[in-house]
């Protein structure tokens, strides 16, 4: 699932699980130790809340997401796709309960993503 970086094989993995057997996983990977870790659980997380609806993995997912922007540095070459991945899920947040909170995250997030590609393409004209 773009733009997530998972080994196809978890990706399958995952998705051939049931329900009990994703939630059990994602338990079992809730302190995460390195990037790909992280990755693994945000991803699972969210692939619950799209395959259930579930609220409560989702809100979990953008936690763990914003977290993980928050330690990266502003000029790393991996900010803007965890960004992307940030907008995604809050996309799926708003469809899945639309309060007004909700859209002024999802439209500050909005926000922050054109002024990052509006920076990224300054950037580039200068190489």
């Amino acid at each position: 699932m773009e733009p997530f970086r998972i080994d196809s094989e978890i990706i399958t993995l995952l998705h051939d699980m049931s329900d009990d057997e994703l939630h059990s996983f994602a338990e079992l990977h809730e302190d995460p130790v390195n990037d790909e870790q992280i990755e693994i659980h945000i991803y699972t997380c969210f692939f619950i809340s799209t395959r259930t609806r579930s609220t409560e993995h989702l809100e979990q997912a953008i936690q763990q997401m914003e977290g993980w922007i928050a330690v990266i540095a502003d000029d790393h070459q991996d900010r803007a796709r965890r960004f992307q991945i940030l907008d995604k899920m809050l996309a799926e947040r708003s469809q899945l309960s639309p309060t007004a909170e909700h859209f002024r995250s999802h439209e500050m997030m909005s926000a922050q993503m054109n002024q990052l590609r509006e920076d990224l393409n300054s950037n580039l004209k200068g190489i």
